[in-house]
């Protein structure tokens, strides 16, 4: 399990994705769309070790607008691993 946002930022920033400068601080999830999504469902549950660097690309190819409204349901479609 990866508990905390810095655990996971590297994987988001070489997927492509904006990340805080200080992950574990404090950051505004409208500045951060696409990490706050990577964050809900990457973090605080039972992982496969590694499958948090292919999750980091399923979120970060989401567009502005889709990272907004985007379910788990519809991550997993795209290829999201997540064992609940």
């Amino acid at each position: 399990m990866m508990a905390f946002p810095g655990m996971i930022a590297e994987a988001a920033r070489q997927a492509g994705m904006k990340t805080p400068p200080e992950p574990d601080g404090k950051w505004s999830p409208d500045e951060y769309p696409h990490f706050h999504v990577y964050c809900n469902v990457q973090l605080g549950r039972a992982i496969q070790w590694g499958e948090h660097w292919e999750n980091a690309k399923v979120v970060a190819k989401l567009g502005p607008r889709k990272i907004k409204s985007v379910t788990l349901e519809q991550l997993i479609g795209l290829g999201l691993r997540y064992q609940s």
